[in-house]
């Protein structure tokens, strides 16, 4: 609990991963999923959530390419959590042999060129980050409102945006 009489809320560590190239970023992606997603949930943060702002899903935003940012959320239970990831991670031997050839790249050609970190208390309403595992009818007819503010449809098998997301929790 982090307050007398508050609801237990986890603490989530939004970071935002900048790259050189979009090589460099489906590298560390690559990383993330075999190797540090994996030793997180080990270390008792989970879901880990992996995202990125693709230029097809984007229109109305007009990029002219994929980003290449890389968005990880972490879930923490606590403060504790928070601060003692990292000697976690640095004790997980699975994790270290797998990271080193990411982690261990010299300053000339570096995994990521910056990283920003930021920490926000989930909303009461919200405590806590679930995976949801299928959508319910209203769910379902929210995501068809919101796709048809957006000139788009919902389909079986679309593949649009809000299709993909419907077909990945159907």
């Amino acid at each position: 609990m982090l307050a007398q009489g508050a609801p237990d809320k986890q603490l989530l560590e939004l970071r935002t991963y900048n790259f050189a190239s979009p090589a460099k970023q489906k590298a560390f992606e690559d990383f993330m999923a075999r190797a540090a997603v994996p030793a997180l949930n080990r270390a008792g943060i989970q879901p880990v959530g992996v995202f990125k702002l693709l230029k097809d899903d984007n229109p109305a935003l007009k990029l002219e390419a994929d980003s290449t940012d890389l968005y990880i959320l972490l879930p923490h239970k606590s403060f504790d959590s928070v601060l003692s990831m990292i000697g976690r991670l640095a004790s997980d031997e699975v994790f270290t042999g797998m990271a080193q050839a990411t982690l261990d790249t010299p300053k000339s050609d570096p995994a990521y060129t910056r990283f920003e970190s930021s920490l926000m208390l989930a909303f009461d309403s919200v405590p806590k980050v679930e995976v949801p595992t299928k959508l319910s009818s209203d769910e379902a007819e929210l995501l068809r409102t919101f796709a048809a503010g957006r000139g788009e449809t919902v389909g079986e098998q679309g593949t649009s945006l809000f299709s993909r997301i419907k077909s990945a929790f159907s």
